[in-house]
């Protein structure tokens, strides 16, 4: 796409989306489903379950309870404050559309309980891109990438409703490749 500009339709902030969600007490609350659920709690209460005899290396409730997320969680920390962090999955496909294509840009809060995560409305939408036949998806991720860069590092200023205080959340993506 030599000589082609990038057509960003819209992008919406992630990181003002992360301060909005720790503003109102109930949705705070359910933002510190993930720190609270620990692995082993999770395996605990599965293998309490009738009829459940073994665990297995994909025996798991919640991506938080599988034994490949154990194993990064401990060679990596998230942040000094843990309970704020964010986890997020970003979804990017696109569409076919007359000589060129359309790629929304979705995310998954990972924070929130795997029994409303999937929810419409806790489902964002952060971006929505046309690209041309013959270009490369990656031209379009510069939006992201420097905001994830941003989010990952130095974070973004919350107030915690749930807990009353002043934080930072420092964001981090799953993502399938």
């Amino acid at each position: 796409c030599k000589g082609t500009r990038i057509k960003v339709f819209t992008w919406f902030s992630i990181s003002g989306m992360v301060s909005n969600l720790y503003k109102d007490r109930t949705t705070a609350e359910m933002m510190h489903y993930r720190h609270n659920a620990t692995c082993t709690s999770m395996r605990e209460q599965r293998r309490s379950q009738p009829g459940h005899d073994h665990e297995t290396e994909f025996d798991f409730t919640d991506v938080y309870s599988s034994k490949k997320y154990d194993a990064i969680r401990e060679q990596i920390s998230l942040s000094k404050n843990p309970e704020l962090d964010v986890v997020l999955g970003i979804n990017v496909d696109g569409v076919d559309a007359a000589g060129s294509s359309m790629w929304p840009w979705l995310t998954i809060n990972y924070n929130f309980s795997p029994f409303v995560r999937s929810h419409v409305e806790n489902i964002k939408f952060h971006g929505l891109f046309r690209l041309l036949k013959g270009c490369s998806i990656g031209s379009h991720m510069l939006p992201f990438v420097l905001e994830s860069i941003k989010l990952a590092s130095s974070g973004v200023p919350v107030f915690d409703a749930f807990q009353n205080k002043h934080g930072v959340a420092r964001v981090f993506f799953l993502a399938a490749l």
